[in-house]
């Protein structure tokens, strides 16, 4: 699996007492550059995900395959389990991402900047018409230094949801891979229960504890 993005994981760590859920459906599209050291653009392609957030916090991002419809899917199931799995619908196959999800972090979503976000904002700015303050995204570099790799746009009227962000990663040959990861929301309202439902059902049929190391 790809490495969360800081941004991503300051979001999944920051809370604020006494707030709630904004439940939202919308749609996520990933748009991916792959470019060669010399600045060619060597292939480009765009993919497309559905967001479902429910007022207990439990998201489901289901990766829109190529028939048009629902391939995989990563829940982040805050509100039964606890735990965040990744399912391919064509196969059955289930994997336990082990990462227990902070229940108080479900309980106090957070609605504004956390002092982490304070310490390292480059101000604000609108997505979608979204008001949104930007942070910037760090990944590990040489002798584990932080690398400063591309920014985020997070909503506080939606619980710091992620409207956009920008990354380019480079690797050791000089290539780079750039990405672009946008958000439209299609509705503020509860998502269609029956889609977790479904998905958590799947997870019980099909999902194999890993056995304890001898």
């Amino acid at each position: 699996m790809k490495r969360m993005p800081l941004a991503l994981l300051l979001l999944l760590t920051a809370g604020v007492a006494r707030a709630q859920w904004v439940p939202v459906t919308g749609r996520i599209t990933t748009t991916t550059e792959a470019i060669a050291a010399d600045g060619t653009v060597n292939n480009k392609w765009t993919t497309t995900s559905l967001y479902s957030r429910s007022s207990s916090g439990s998201v489901l991002i289901q990766g829109i395959g190529r028939s048009g419809k629902p391939a995989v899917a990563t829940l982040m199931d805050y509100g039964k389990t606890g735990k965040t799995y990744t399912l391919t619908y064509s196969t059955g196959q289930v994997s336990d991402m082990h990462r227990p999800l902070d229940r108080q972090y479900a309980a106090q979503p957070p609605t504004g900047m956390s002092p982490a976000h304070r310490k390292v904002t480059l101000g604000n700015d609108k997505v979608d018409g979204v008001d949104c303050f930007m942070v910037p995204i760090y990944d590990t570099g040489v002798n584990r230094t932080r690398v400063l790799i591309g920014k985020a746009w997070l909503a506080p009227a939606y619980n710091n949801l992620i409207m956009r962000e920008e990354v380019t990663r480079t690797q050791p040959d000089g290539s780079r891979r750039h990405i672009v990861r946008a958000f439209k929301i299609k509705d503020q309202k509860e998502p269609d229960p029956t889609l977790f439902a479904r998905d958590r059902a799947a997870i019980k049929a099909h999902w194999k504890p890993i056995p304890p190391a001898d």
